[in-house]
């Protein structure tokens, strides 16, 4: 074993590469890794979370044995997520979180798209180095290879701020008042604008607006022509306030701001308040006004949906649903109405047959007629039983680079 020394003229001796670990018993055995990896003097432990219900995590999988082999300096491992009430257990503790509008499933915290992995540095106290990871959303070699490369310049006040605010996507307050001055404090040099948008976590159905306010404020936020940063902090219900411990400082914050009722929105620049919107459809207009107006359910002629003449083929027009080439499935992106879609050959919308989504989280919509994901697809990600067979006619579809007919209303966000 390789020990850390500051005799500049030890020679130094390389590092052999180390199999991918499973990582079976939680905090306990990630802790023994990173204990293993400081004693043999590695910069690090890489952990790769295996979420069996993202497509994108599975596919993933196919990184680990790549990066073991080529970063020496890390010790690589596994954590299935779903395998072990550890691994889960240790996944919360990182990368995972309540869902906004149904706290009993869990998805990424804000700002991760899968794959993800988390880095932790090799310290001699793994309790700290724990407190340091950090995680590389959409990783892939180059991503993960940059962060290995900064690792070893971890500051060491990086304990309390180890997750980078100003990640692409929604930012997860979690810890309250401390949460909020830190992203206002992030963006102030920025010239954006941060919307905070306060729910309840809620169980059944009952959270429906707090959903809906977050994705108008999403397709909003995208598309405005002003920078926004969007915020979320969640609050629990009063009989739900015990089991949801972590969420107490933003019930303390809402009542210091007077919020009262959910959905409810707070427009800050710099470290000022300009405004607040409070209910579904107070956001909504607020979201048209910084869009600018639209006509809400614009009906688009036949040849616009089916990509003919009416929709530039291939050039990303708003009427543009035909699939992309299919070397570029994976990466392609167009702005529609709707905001900025992203192309998923493996789940075409069962309503119109597009493709294309906007957003990223559970409950995204179709981008041309703006059905849910949930209206398709159960929590495994496989179709509706009942519509198996439209899922297939769509499938060979995409597979034949063609968008079926759809006469309908092409979706944009609301603007009531």
């Amino acid at each position: 074993a390789h020990s850390h020394s500051s005799d500049a003229s030890a020679p130094v001796v390389p590092l052999a590469a180390a199999p991918v670990e499973a990582l079976h018993d939680g905090v306990a055995s990630l802790k023994a890794l990173i204990k293993a990896a400081h004693d043999e003097g590695r910069r690090g432990v890489l952990v790769y979370w295996a979420a069996d219900w993202s497509a994108a995590s599975v596919a993933g999988t196919t990184l680990l044995e790549p990066l073991a082999s080529s970063a020496a300096a890390m010790r690589c491992a596994r954590v299935d997520v779903s395998g072990s009430d550890a691994g889960m257990a240790l996944a919360m503790a990182h990368v995972l979180r309540p869902s906004v509008s149904n706290s009993r499933r869990l998805v990424l915290r804000a700002g991760l798209s899968f794959p993800v992995v988390t880095l932790f540095p090799a310290l001699p106290d793994a309790t700290e180095a724990l407190a340091k990871g950090r995680s590389v959303s959409k990783a892939d070699e180059a991503t993960v290879a940059a962060a290995i490369a900064e690792l070893a310049g971890l500051p060491d006040d990086t304990a309390e701020e180890a997750e980078d605010m100003r990640l692409e996507g929604v930012i997860y307050i979690t810890d309250g008042a401390p949460s909020l001055k830190a992203v206002l404090k992030d963006t102030t040099t920025a010239d954006a604008r941060v919307i905070l948008l306060w729910v309840q976590e809620t169980e059944g159905d009952e959270g429906d607006d707090d959903a809906e306010a977050l994705e108008a404020l999403q397709a909003a936020a995208e598309s405005a022509e002003e920078a926004y940063y969007l915020a979320v902090a969640a609050v629990p219900a009063v009989e739900a306030a015990a089991d949801i411990a972590e969420t107490e400082a933003n019930a303390r914050l809402a009542a210091a701001l007077g919020v009262k009722r959910f959905p409810q929105c707070h427009v800050y620049r710099g470290m000022k308040l300009e405004s607040r919107h409070t209910g579904l459809e107070a956001i909504e207009a607020f979201c048209a006004g910084i869009v600018g107006p639209s006509a809400g359910g614009e009906r688009l002629g036949k040849e616009a949906v089916d990509g003919g003449a009416g929709g530039a083929r291939g050039g990303g027009g708003e009427g543009d649903f035909t699939p992309p080439p299919r070397d570029l499935w994976k990466t392609e992106t167009r702005r529609f109405k709707a905001g900025k879609g992203a192309f998923y050959a493996k789940y075409p919308c069962l309503k119109c047959g597009s493709a294309w989504w906007v957003g990223t989280d559970w409950g995204a919509r179709c981008a041309r007629c703006g059905a849910k994901d949930t209206s398709s697809y159960d929590a495994n990600e496989m179709p509706l039983q009942s519509r198996a067979a439209v899922y297939q006619t769509y499938i060979n579809a995409v597979h034949a680079g063609e968008v079926p007919a759809y006469d309908g209303y092409c979706w944009v966000p609301p603007s009531r």
